[in-house]
């Protein structure tokens, strides 16, 4: 499989395991329908009537750049703009964040409009638990497929 195609697929399982919320979880290419084609650091979003979920995942050999991360906080400062409402930004990532790239997140937080959150792990099932017990630890409930709550 070529690194596209891993990433690709990444994506996918983490879209799939997001779609478990039974909430209406936005793809890239329905972001940036909706926000314009400058809203490309996105890869899953999911709206509530207060506030929004932006995340961005990347599976990749080397750590995130700052140019990465960056981006992403571009895209979710301007979705925040345009929905007039705050956005947590989380950033998914099979690799650890550089220094510099973990400076720029807390240089963001530190700003209290939008929030980020970096969740990584290079063990795939670990990074899962973890992002199923960030949306847990705020109320946001998973479902399996007889629409019966699932509790981690």
């Amino acid at each position: 499989m070529t690194a596209q195609q891993n990433g690709r697929d990444f994506e996918n399982k983490i879209h799939k395991l997001l779609s478990k919320t039974k909430l209406n979880v936005l793809r890239e290419i329905d972001i940036k329908q909706k926000f314009g084609n400058n809203i490309s650091g996105i890869d899953h979003f999911i709206e509530f009537t207060d506030m929004c979920l932006c995340f961005q995942d990347k599976n990749q050999k080397t750590s995130i750049s700052n140019s990465q991360v960056g981006h992403f906080i571009t895209c979710v400062n301007n979705i925040s703009s345009i929905l007039n409402k705050k956005c947590i930004g989380i950033f998914i990532s099979n690799i650890d964040f550089s220094s510099v790239s973990k400076q720029q997140i807390d240089f963001e937080n530190n700003k209290q409009k939008n929030e980020f959150i970096i969740i990584f792990d290079l063990n795939y099932v670990e990074l899962m638990r973890k992002i199923l017990f960030y949306l847990y630890s705020n109320n946001i409930w998973m479902y399996d497929g007889d629409d019966c709550m699932m509790i981690y």
